[in-house]
C-alpha cells in the first residue's frame, strides 16, 4: 500500500488503484454521471475498471508512479481518460525528466551547503610552525 487515498472511498489504496479511479472519475464527469461507492464491484463499471487497472499496472512497470500521476494531473494530461493514449507516454517522459532535474538540483544544493569538517585532536607540528 502507498500513501494515496481512494477518491471514491477515502481509504488507502495502491498507486495503480488511485490512477485508475482518477481516470474513471474523469470519464464519468465528462459523461455527466457520478460513480457510486466502490463502483469497481458494480457490473457496469467492473469491466472498465479491470481493463484500466491492467493497463495502469503495465504502465507502472515501466515508469515511476509519481511521474504518471504528475503527467495525468498536468494541464496537458487533464483531459485523458485512459492510459492507452499515446500522448500520455510523452507526458510521462517529460515528467520523469523534470523529476530527474529536480533530484540533481537537490544533490547539488546539499553539496554546496555542506559544512566543512572540523579538525579534531591536537595540532600537528607543521600547523604549529605555520603560526
Amino acid at each position: 500500500m502507498s500513501n494515496y487515498k481512494s477518491p471514491s472511498t477515502g481509504e488507502g489504496c495502491s498507486p495503480a488503484q488511485y490512477i485508475t479511479e482518477l481516470l474513471l472519475t474523469r470519464k464519468a464527469k465528462s459523461d455527466g454521471k457520478t460513480l457510486p461507492y466502490k463502483f469497481w464491484n458494480i457490473a457496469p463499471h467492473k469491466l472498465e475498471y479491470r481493463k484500466q487497472i491492467h493497463w495502469v499496472n503495465s504502465l507502472l512497470k515501466l515508469h515511476d508512479h509519481r511521474a504518471v500521476i504528475a503527467a495525468l494531473v498536468s494541464k496537458e494530461g487533464e483531459w485523458m481518460y485512459s492510459t492507452a493514449s499515446p500522448k500520455l507516454d510523452v507526458l510521462i517522459h517529460e515528467q520523469e525528466l523534470k523529476m530527474k532535474r529536480m533530484e540533481e538540483q537537490e544533490v547539488i544544493k546539499t553539496k554546496e551547503t555542506g559544512k566543512p569538517m572540523k579538525t579534531f585532536g591536537t595540532k600537528s607540528i607543521l600547523n604549529k610552525l605555520d603560526e
